[in-house]
């Protein structure tokens, strides 16, 4: 058991040596136990896992004297058959429920269309996922004195305005624009071209289907040496739900997860770039500085639904007919929220707990 997470003590939160306000994690002496732990996950992701492995976990769980199951996975649609309740893993939770643990299982990334909640049944509480007023917002400033507003958990570049330069102006003239535009590999950089300097990535639709990553964006820029980064919206995209928009970041870097910024942006850099008759960038006068991520603001709005979040009503079997069950149970802050990883997790390397 992690000893922090057991405690009713205040621990300190650090990211990057940036200091977090203290949080307060559950009560006293309860003992928790969720399904998030490697083992599982590698499971789910390679092979989905059948409903009746995971109730003999459930069942194992249950005795080996869990308070609190809490599930953060479930079936990938409705069950067959006459009810959804009907199925090994529900009527597991159910035992579990009778034998005094309180299930808690979120109800599912299929929002927002209604009837997609994939948590069932009435003696599970199902969770729904909500946005709070606190947020995370980024910005940069450019020479000519626009600021530019984006996202970003990430440090400040440090007061000197740095040279900024298009990836596909600083990259080796053999290699296909789309495929460096994201900036995911460090190969077809020219280390001379780029060190010191704000390198400008492109949002593709790579990011969409997750070929494509904003910590392997970091993961370049630390590698080539460059000043930080600026990931610029694809017109083609066009969304503002970027994935990837809340990954801790080890080095200076800022989204412009807008259409809005990110063409000013390119009108500033286009405008300030001399090239060559062949096209070829030949002097970078555009210069820019990245202000800090990490600070949370807050807007004294009140909670809303996240738009992912999975809707009711409650459905009684695969026809979709409705159950007379409400659901989802309660919803809480589901976006944007601070948590450790296990030490042995693939998530966020960054923001990893220690075990003690």
């Amino acid at each position: 058991m992690i000893d922090d997470v057991q405690s009713n003590d205040t621990i300190p939160r650090l990211c990057y040596f940036h200091q977090r306000p203290r949080q307060q994690l559950s009560a006293p002496s309860i003992q928790l136990h969720s399904d998030n732990h490697q083992e599982n996950n590698t499971i789910w992701r390679e092979f989905p896992t059948p409903l009746g492995f995971l109730g003999v976990s459930v069942n194992e769980l249950v005795e080996d004297g869990v308070d609190v199951l809490s599930l953060s996975i479930g079936p990938a649609s409705v069950p067959s058959g006459p009810s959804a309740f009907l199925n090994v893993l529900e009527l597991e939770l159910l035992f579990a429920t009778k034998a005094g643990v309180l299930v808690v299982q979120a109800a599912g990334n299929g929002g927002p269309s209604s009837s997609s909640i994939l948590s069932f049944s009435p003696w599970i509480t199902s969770v729904a996922a909500s946005i709070t007023d606190r947020r995370y917002n980024n910005s940069i400033r450019l020479g000519d004195g626009q600021s530019l507003i984006g996202t970003g958990l990430a440090p400040p570049t440090i007061g000197v305005f740095f040279q900024v330069a298009a990836a596909a102006d600083v990259c080796q003239r053999n290699i296909t624009a789309g495929l460096v535009e994201s900036c995911q590999d460090a190969d077809p950089f020219i280390r001379s071209l780029v060190r010191g300097k704000l390198i400008i990535c492109t949002y593709t639709f790579d990011f969409e289907s997750e070929a494509a990553t904003t910590a392997t964006v970091a993961d370049t820029i630390s590698k080539i040496g460059a000043a930080g980064f600026i990931l610029t919206m694809d017109p083609d995209i066009g969304s503002e739900q970027i994935k990837g928009a809340t990954v801790t970041l080890q080095v200076q870097g800022v989204i412009l997860n807008n259409m809005e910024s990110s063409s000013a942006l390119w009108e500033y850099y286009n405008s300030n770039t001399m090239r060559s008759k062949s096209g070829i960038a030949i002097g970078f006068r555009a210069t820019a500085r990245i202000l800090d991520g990490r600070e949370a603001t807050y807007t004294g709005s009140a909670p809303v639904v996240a738009s992912y979040s999975s809707r009711g009503p409650d459905v009684n079997n695969a026809l979709l007919e409705t159950a007379d069950v409400l659901k989802p149970t309660i919803m809480a802050p589901g976006s944007s929220i601070w948590a450790a990883w296990s030490p042995n997790s693939e998530g966020d390397q960054y923001i990893k707990g220690r075990l003690k």
